[in-house]
């Protein structure tokens, strides 16, 4: 069974365990994948540890209010970013005409969106058609062409060199190792190995998109 490391780290105002927090996700993938009576109480439970821990990870500080005003902005600025990009994917989309449509630099907007969401606006792009492209996948019977036409895609030979870069296979493989997982699931549900394992690969995913000092 995996163990979170038990080094700390110095939150500002108090002293946040590592441990601590990392036991509170493992309890709520756990309490989820186990799913006994009254589980959503429980997971709320340990959802309300986690924002306390979380809290003591934020640095507090009193804000002017003109610095409350320009976040404000630059959250619905990012807002709208992201909405432009879901609502466009399906087109020639690039980052200059994004910037016409915020009326900004577009070197300026290159920095912004990398600065909030830690990657560069075409990476963000192309994981969005990504995750579009295998939903059609596991949810349609559509060809490689119109697959790649629903989602942006130029063509199949790009599509399937951005599956081999975010997941390390092709598209088609990437469909046979989830259908071979829905599978193992229908045929696991009383498997006491497999929801260890489901917890285990669950709590390294999250982890993965977190950054702890």
């Amino acid at each position: 069974m995996f163990a979170p490391s038990p080094d700390a780290f110095t939150a500002v105002g108090r002293k946040v365990s590592r441990k601590s927090f990392c036991k509170c996700i493992e309890s709520i993938i756990r309490t989820y994948v186990g799913k006994e009576y009254g589980y959503p109480l429980e997971m709320m439970s340990s959802l309300n540890s986690l924002c306390f821990h979380v809290i003591g990870l934020c640095k507090t500080e009193k804000m002017e209010e003109d610095t409350l005003l320009i976040q404000e902005r630059q959250m619905k600025r990012l807002s709208r970013i992201v909405d432009y990009i879901h609502e466009n994917y399906k087109s020639k989309l690039s980052l200059k005409d994004l910037a016409a449509s915020e009326n900004l630099d577009m070197y300026y907007l290159s920095h912004f969106i990398h600065d909030s969401l830690g990657i560069s606006f075409q990476q963000y792009l192309t994981k969005v058609r990504l995750e579009k492209a295998a939903e059609l996948m596991f949810k349609s019977n559509s060809s490689k062409i119109d697959i790649c036409l629903e989602t942006g895609f130029s063509d199949y030979r790009y599509l399937t060199k951005a599956f081999n870069k975010e997941y390390d296979c092709s598209p088609s493989e990437y469909k046979e190792r989830y259908m071979n997982e829905r599978v193992h699931l229908n045929n696991s549900e009383n498997d006491d190995q497999y929801v260890v394992d489901t917890i285990e690969l669950a709590y390294e995913k999250i982890m993965g998109y977190i950054r702890l000092p």
